[in-house]
């Protein structure tokens, strides 16, 4: 019988073994049945597609029952048939809670947890990152930066190497030396935690500093030495230590290289490794006027996290992955068993092969599609949705763009008013002047106009769908972008946008060629 409101002694005892098991697997709801088989009273979980570590956390919980429990030793796994599942089932609804504490990566997550569902990057980078070498991780929002950087944290501590994080957003937008005291400060704590007080000296003088208002660089910089002696405790008992900074670019940009000069004048040649990460159009790591900052490649090597549409397909095998490996953890075969056949073709294109929207949307199109129930004149009632449709993506990406719009003023408070009208100024020229979501914009890497561009890119509100166009001038080149889908399709939909593509292929290079430019001079403050 199916557990619901158990009556019975028995059923009591099963019900508190299954509570105990739902919590330890996330999977809840009608998939309990109770068996007798030969005079034994059998406790089965029944669900679509079980993994090992399913089997494990059954097992082990049911040795650990009570001796009183009827089940203590007698719970057992069976598989569902797949017709069953609806995107009301267990194991749907278990993915779509994992979906949502997928978005951000956690550094607190549980390193076996986290490895189970890390999936490789397409460049190797996890080889980049675990070098014993100062690295920044460049790539746009959403594409994987912080889940790297805990990649490599958890590299590092499964060497025996201490580690510190700091996440830059509780700094955002300040614009004062003594910001760079803060975040020392945080540092230090974190190693006082690790060292039993080797930064009490630093600590001590930072504080007295702070008190004589806001300091110069060069008063910060004569603490640096006892800061170096701290640190240096640690790295001779462990034989080094990870220094994360996450987000460096919330950090106004004239403050980045004096924060990370300062930190590179005590980790140089003693075995600290920093690891950053940032959007690449909003950071400056390097001052080369007054010289302080991480020079790459002789201080820091780059990382470059660039999921965009130049490859479509590559971009749909790993979003895939990434799916497919969320969807087995939580008892599913696979993401294909709750899609209609080129929903992932088109979830992975408008999310622009960035995997952190893919997810999203994939999120958001689950609860889109659950809340529409069938309806059918041979149905008594309306029934639970099978699988997520085109139109549910097409809805969830219009949703979507509104947390995009969020981080707009989060990661670019200084400038989001150049930003946010150049990009209504896109909008124009795409959706109701040339009624086309793609465009071209000359390539002038010297041009303020040209950079804002690129810090759209940063954003994700456009996308690059070819780096390199030439039209007509030899020698003059074009980027090719596409506009969000976000801004007219589902809930925005405008039905006048000829959409250049629906699905992750590669374009031509001739249709690319032929769309509009997007000039500087034709828009209203966008010199």
């Amino acid at each position: 019988m199916t557990l619901s409101k158990p009556q019975e002694l028995d059923d009591d005892m099963a019900a508190k073994a299954a509570t105990l098991i739902e919590k330890a697997t996330g999977l809840e709801g009608d998939i309990w049945e109770t068996k007798q088989l030969s005079e034994e009273p059998r406790l089965v979980m029944r669900v679509i597609s079980a993994t090992e570590q399913h089997y494990e956390i059954v097992n082990r919980i049911a040795e650990d029952l009570p001796d009183e429990n009827p089940y203590r030793g007698r719970v057992s796994v069976a598989k569902r048939p797949l017709k069953e599942l609806t995107l009301e089932s267990a194991e749907v609804l278990l993915l779509t809670r994992t979906l949502s504490s997928t978005l951000t990566a956690d550094r607190h997550a549980d390193a076996t947890e986290f490895r189970t569902r890390y999936i490789s990057s397409q460049s190797g980078a996890e080889q980049q990152v675990t070098a014993m070498s100062n690295n920044i991780v460049f790539g746009r929002r959403g594409a994987g930066k912080s889940t790297l950087l805990v990649y490599a944290q958890h590299h590092f501590q499964h060497e025996g190497l201490p580690c510190a994080w700091l996440d830059m957003q509780t700094y955002e937008g300040r614009n004062d030396t003594v910001v760079h005291i803060d975040v020392l400060d945080e540092l230090a704590e974190t190693l006082n935690e690790l060292s039993s007080g080797a930064m009490n000296e630093f600590l001590l003088a930072s504080r007295k500093l702070r008190d004589e208002g806001e300091p110069t660089l060069p008063r910060i910089r004569r603490l640096m030495p006892s800061f170096k002696r701290g640190a240096l405790h640690l790295t001779r008992r462990h034989g080094g230590l990870g220094i994360f900074l996450d987000d460096l670019h919330v950090v106004p940009k004239e403050r980045q290289p004096e924060l990370l000069t300062l930190l590179y004048s005590f980790s140089r040649g003693n075995r600290i490794w920093l690891k950053v990460s940032a959007l690449e159009h909003f950071t400056n790591h390097w001052d080369p006027v007054r010289r302080v900052g991480l020079e790459a490649p002789g201080d820091a090597q780059t990382i470059h996290l660039d999921y965009n549409l130049t490859d479509p397909r590559a971009a749909l095998r790993h979003t895939t992955r990434i799916m497919d490996a969320i969807a087995m953890q939580c008892a599913l075969p696979g993401i294909g068993a709750i899609l209609n056949s080129g929903v992932l073709a088109r979830l992975v294109w408008v999310a622009a092969g960035v995997p952190r929207d893919a997810l999203d949307i994939l999120r958001q199109s689950i609860s889109t599609a659950a809340q529409k129930r069938r309806t059918s004149k041979k149905l008594s009632a309306p029934s639970p949705r099978k699988k997520v449709a085109v139109e549910d993506v097409n809805t969830a990406a219009s949703r979507c763009i509104e947390n995009k719009l969020q981080f707009l003023s989060l990661d670019s408070s200084l400038e989001q008013e150049p930003l946010a009208t150049l990009l209504e100024s896109v909008k124009q020229f795409c959706i109701k002047e040339e009624k086309r979501n793609a465009f071209l914009v000359r390539i002038r890497h010297e041009s303020s106009f040209y950079q804002q561009f690129l810090k759209l890119i940063d954003l994700r509100f456009l996308h690059v769908l070819n780096p390199g166009i030439t039209k007509s001038r030899t020698g003059e080149k074009f980027v090719a972008l596409l506009l969000d889908y976000g801004f007219y399709t589902g809930t925005r939909r405008a039905k006048t946008v000829d959409v250049l593509q629906k699905e992750p292929e590669r374009l031509p290079y001739d249709l690319l060629r032929r769309l509009p430019v997007f000039e500087p001079d034709e828009r209203p403050g966008s010199n």
